[in-house]
């Protein structure tokens, strides 16, 4: 597996050597983005984040759940060197607003009326953002000139605290590919496979386990809204109509499938290798009824925020 620098590196490769190879598919809308559509829309938001004076090592807060934007505009930060912060815009009111209060952000993209208090900040709605963009011509976009040290901080995760107080985590691209290529190969992940995303991706675990890895491989992403009891109960589905390969689920979710289905899956899905569970402890129970009644392999991981997400985890067979 090709060994990329950061971000423009990786985006910029995949776009030159897979072309319309599907990359992102958002299950509610359909709007599907090829590798070159996404590599088209990190040069169109590095033109916008220059344009609107964002400097090096300012935040901007994406407060929108589970939306394509967030892959391109990851990697613009990590171009411009600002730091991209993804945060949870169902948190209590009050804890948004001391959120954005904390961060002085330079940005603060919403999907529509701002959650919180954010009338000192300068609020932003992504779809505007997003008609923009198409408008960009990305002829123009110097990109090869770009001095871009894999080591700043470009991500900052809010945790809500499983093992202290809630905190924030600063993560690199570094960090970001060195996770991703070591999981991916861990797992043989290819261009041909397919995940599914429902979780959501303001934590590691989606923005890694559904997004980096795939991207680094090459692979298709399937993103969907966060868990919903709508969603939940056409998971199988999903799994099967979208063709997906990768599932990942946590042990909530597990056990929510478990009840859901309990005489084992109501259809096919004959792509499906296996599932990765994550970011929370699974009992050995409920990992051997899960694999039974549904007859897929489960390889659990454990890691932190700090670890960018798993540090360790169960071998394939």
């Amino acid at each position: 597996m090709e060994t990329h620098r950061h971000l423009i590196d990786l985006y910029r490769s995949q776009a030159l050597s897979r072309q319309d190879h599907v990359c992102i598919t958002h299950l509610e809308s359909g709007l599907t983005v090829s590798y070159a559509d996404v590599w088209r829309k990190t040069l169109q938001w590095i033109h916008y984040l220059r344009s609107a004076g964002i400097k090096p090592k300012e935040r901007i807060i994406f407060a929108v759940r589970n939306h394509w934007a967030i892959y391109p505009l990851l990697a613009a930060c990590n171009a411009q060197r600002i730091v991209l912060c993804p945060v949870d815009p169902e948190l209590h009111r009050d804890e948004l607003s001391q959120i954005v209060s904390d961060m002085t952000p330079a940005l603060l993209f919403v999907k529509d009326q701002g959650p919180g208090n954010f009338q000192n900040h300068k609020m932003v709605r992504l779809d505007d953002v997003l008609s923009e963009l198409d408008k960009i011509d990305v002829t123009k976009v110097d990109h090869e000139s770009l001095k871009i040290n894999g080591t700043d901080n470009l991500l900052m995760i809010y945790t809500s605290g499983t093992t202290g107080g809630s905190k924030w985590v600063m993560l690199s691209s570094s960090n970001l590919l060195a996770n991703g290529a070591s999981l991916a190969k861990r797992y043989k992940i290819a261009s041909d496979d397919r995940f599914y995303c429902f979780l959501p991706t303001h934590h590691m675990n989606a923005l890694m386990i559904t997004g980096m890895m795939p991207l680094i491989a090459g692979a298709s992403i399937v993103l969907s809204d966060v868990l919903s009891v709508k969603n939940a109960k056409n998971y199988w589905q999903n799994l099967e109509k979208h063709k997906i390969t990768v599932a990942s689920l946590v042990p909530s979710i597990m056990a929510l499938l478990n009840k859901l289905s309990p005489s084992g899956k109501p259809v096919a899905t004959p792509d499906l290798r296996f599932a990765f569970c994550g970011a929370a402890p699974l009992s050995a129970e409920l990992w051997q009824e899960f694999e039974e009644r549904f007859g897929i392999a489960v390889y659990q991981g454990y890691g932190l925020t700090e670890t960018t997400c798993w540090a360790v985890s169960t071998l394939p067979e």
